[in-house]
């Protein structure tokens, strides 16, 4: 019975470790960035470029996000998608599929009216 808790613990470690790795060595390149708002519309940028993945921070097409670990979260001053809407705030988390990167998560605008918010979904897919 203490081999299987213990052999489960260190597998928790483990794992817990391996995404703290895998969201540190988030690749800098080209990914295409897909918003869905609350209306279900998606709305493509298929030109976003992260240039910098460090310990505390990501930029995105030149904005940038805090991290901390695996958590991103930040404003985009302005989006082509969202043109004279104002700055977009995102919450989300880095992952690794089948060896391409992600960044997904929620998103909303800071300066749409309070009877009509606009908010949803994003995701930022390695390309």
């Amino acid at each position: 019975m203490k081999n299987a808790v213990l052999l489960a613990l260190l597998f928790f470690i483990s794992a817990s470790c391996d995404k703290e790795k895998i969201c540190r060595n988030m690749s800098t390149g080209n990914y295409k960035g897909v918003f869905t708002t609350k209306n279900h519309n998606s709305l493509d940028d298929p030109e976003m470029v992260v240039s910098i993945v460090d310990e505390s921070s990501v930029v995105i097409n030149g904005f940038t996000f805090e991290r901390n670990g695996c958590e991103v979260s930040g404003v985009f001053t302005e989006l082509v998608m969202f043109p004279n809407q104002g700055a977009v705030f995102i919450t989300g988390e880095i992952k690794k599929k089948k060896n391409n990167y992600s960044l997904s998560g929620t998103f909303n605008l800071t300066d749409t009216p309070e009877d009509e918010p606009m908010y949803g979904t994003f995701s930022i897919d390695a390309i």
